[in-house]
């Protein structure tokens, strides 16, 4: 096992102690936001077995993300993979949020470092291209660089009723090129 660690317990293959000590946190011992994803490294993959666990060495990384919410993906045409996600704006998890986009070119392996995003809880859509749209509560976001930079919010009309629109339901619509 890497590093000498210990596995704890048939659920819980590290402590949190041993987790927490590879990132860097402040003297509250709060994850930096800077410090967002691990390097690939060597992980201990536990199987479980009627003869009892067996443990290997895999590569991983970790998304250490605290409190990361309203994930979006998409793929686009380059084979791209586009995630959004909402997380905690600073270290001290105060309830203020902001959006968040990171970018894979080989099939999720790797993960970009995030970039911030016009919007905090979103879904992105892949319009063609390097053409990409966010939607978040209220407006929309359309990127003609494959999500580097972000236009204006445009609003997105109200209901029949006039009531405002806003929903957790993922807009996931289908695109015609």
């Amino acid at each position: 096992m890497p590093n000498g660690d210990i596995l704890t317990n048939h659920i819980q293959t590290l402590s949190a102690q041993q987790v927490m000590a590879r990132y860097k946190t402040d003297t509250a011992g709060m994850i930096l936001p800077d410090q967002v994803i691990s390097s690939v490294s060597a992980v201990v993959v536990r199987q479980d077995d009627p003869a009892g666990p067996r443990y290997q060495e895999g590569l991983g990384y970790t998304f250490n993300i605290a409190d990361a919410a309203f994930p979006g993906l998409a793929r686009m045409d380059d084979g791209t993979l586009v995630l959004t996600l909402s997380i905690p704006a600073t270290a001290d998890l105060d309830g203020l949020r902001k959006g968040v986009i990171l970018f894979s070119h080989d099939e999720g392996m790797s993960w970009s470092q995030p970039i911030d995003l016009p919007t905090d809880r979103c879904a992105v859509i892949n319009f063609g291209g390097k053409k990409l749209m966010l939607r978040g509560d209220s407006a929309l976001y359309l990127s003609d660089d494959a999500g580097q930079t972000w236009s204006d919010p445009v609003a997105i009309e109200p209901l029949a009723d006039g009531r405002p629109m806003n929903s957790d339901v993922p807009m996931n619509g289908l695109v015609e090129n």
